[in-house]
C-alpha cells in the first residue's frame, strides 16, 4: 500500500478491489482498508452485486508496534533462523506477535502478510505524525541537553511515539493535578509530562521510571507556571 501515500498526496481516491479473492483474502483486505481508511470493493459472488465495505470509523492501535519498533525493523530486513532468540528484545504484548509472524519450511521466522500490513500501516501513520510540533518546556530542555547519546535516542523514540494519535489512550492524568499527562503508561523507563494544546504538544518535564517521576506525578505541572515563551521548539 505504499502506492496510497503519493496518490492521496495529489488528491486522488484509493480503493481496494477484492474481487476474486478467498474469503481469507477478502478478511486480508477488510485490514487493510481499516488501517488505511481505505474502501474495500468486491462483487458478491451470488448476486453479481458490488458491495462496498467503507472505511472504519474505528481507529487501530499502533501500540504494539510502536513499543517495539527495533524488533519490526529487525526482523522485516530479512527471514531471521526460528528459534534459538529472535536477536532483539520484545516488550509488551510480546504473546500478541504471534499473528503477526509466520514460520518458513525452511527454518526461518518472517512477518506474517497481516504482520506486513500493520508495520507498513504504523510506518505511514508515523511518517505522518512527525510533522506535530513538539515544544519543551525549560525542565525539559535542560533535561534533554544533559542526556548521554544513547539516553537521547531513547526518549526521541517516545517523543516520536507521543507524536502519534493514540497519545491519550497511553497517557494518564497524574494525581497531582495541573494541565500535564504522563506518557506512557507502563511501556518503558523513560517518561515525560506534556500538554496538548492548538494543534502542538508541549513538554514540561522529561523523567524516569522511579522516585523522580512519582514526586512529579505528585506535584503535577501546570500552566499557570510557565510563560508561552518558556517553550522552544523540539527539532528532534
Amino acid at each position: 500500500m505504499r502506492f496510497a501515500k503519493p496518490r492521496r498526496r495529489q488528491f486522488q481516491d484509493v480503493i481496494i478491489n477484492a474481487t476474486g479473492g478467498f474469503k481469507a483474502e477478502i478478511a486480508y483486505a477488510t485490514a487493510l482498508g481499516l488501517v488505511y481508511k481505505v474502501p474495500v470493493y468486491y462483487i458478491h459472488e451470488k448476486f453479481q452485486e458490488i458491495v462496498v465495505l467503507p472505511p472504519s470509523p474505528f481507529g487501530w492501535d499502533s501500540t504494539l508496534i510502536a513499543w517495539n519498533r527495533e524488533f519490526f525493523d529487525w526482523i522485516d530486513a530479512e527471514p531471521r533462523p526460528t528459534g534459538g532468540g529472535k536477536g532483539q528484545s520484545i516488550g509488551t504484548g510480546a504473546t500478541k506477535l504471534e499473528v503477526l509472524l509466520e514460520d518458513t519450511p525452511d527454518g526461518h521466522t518472517m512477518l506474517s502478510p497481516l504482520g506486513q500490513i500493520y508495520l507498513e500501516a504504523f510506518r505511514g501513520e508515523l511518517e505522518q505524525a512527525q510533522s506535530v510540533p513538539i515544544y519543551f518546556g525549560p525542565k525539559a530542555r535542560q533535561a534533554w541537553e544533559r542526556l548521554e547519546p544513547a539516553q537521547r535516542e531513547k526518549y526521541r523514540r517516545v517523543l516520536q511515539n507521543l507524536r502519534l494519535p493514540n497519545r491519550a489512550a497511553n497517557s494518564e492524568l497524574k494525581s497531582g493535578g495541573g494541565d500535564a499527562l504522563g506518557y506512557p503508561k507502563g511501556h518503558v523507563d523513560e517518561r515525560v509530562f506534556y500538554a496538548e494544546k492548538d494543534g502542538a504538544l508541549y513538554v514540561f518535564a522529561l523523567t524516569r521510571h522511579g522516585p523522580e517521576y512519582d514526586r512529579m506525578c505528585r506535584e503535577g505541572f501546570s500552566w499557570r507556571d510557565h510563560k508561552p515563551e518558556d517553550f522552544t521548539p523540539w527539532e528532534g
